[in-house]
């Protein structure tokens, strides 16, 4: 399973470090454990996203601990974008528990 939504990517002092497009997959394995993780795409490179662990704010308001890996720069005739990979901290929170 995966879908895709804009998120705020949240560092220590509370401040969003970057909006991207977060495309989110989970795994179940056989015996029943599960883990999630995903990718983030931003257009804007600036600030660059560094590896380490943040606070992630999904549009639908779910939030949860990510740890952002694998931080790719590219720069080419139509602009500088940033992509990233991350693995969740716990469980990613339902829609339902988190709706207002």
């Amino acid at each position: 399973m995966s879908e895709r939504l804009a998120a705020e990517l949240i560092n220590d002092a509370g401040g969003v470090a970057a909006k991207a497009i977060a495309t989110i997959w989970i795994r179940t394995t056989r015996n029943g454990l599960t883990d999630w993780g995903g990718s983030l795409d931003t257009k804007d490179a600036l600030p660059p996203m560094d590896p380490g662990a943040y606070h992630i704010r999904f549009e639908d308001g779910r939030e949860a601990d990510i740890f952002v890996n694998n931080v790719r720069v590219h720069a080419n005739g139509h602009g500088v974008t940033c992509s990233a990979t991350f693995l969740g901290k716990g469980e990613l929170p339902s829609v339902a528990a988190t709706a207002r």
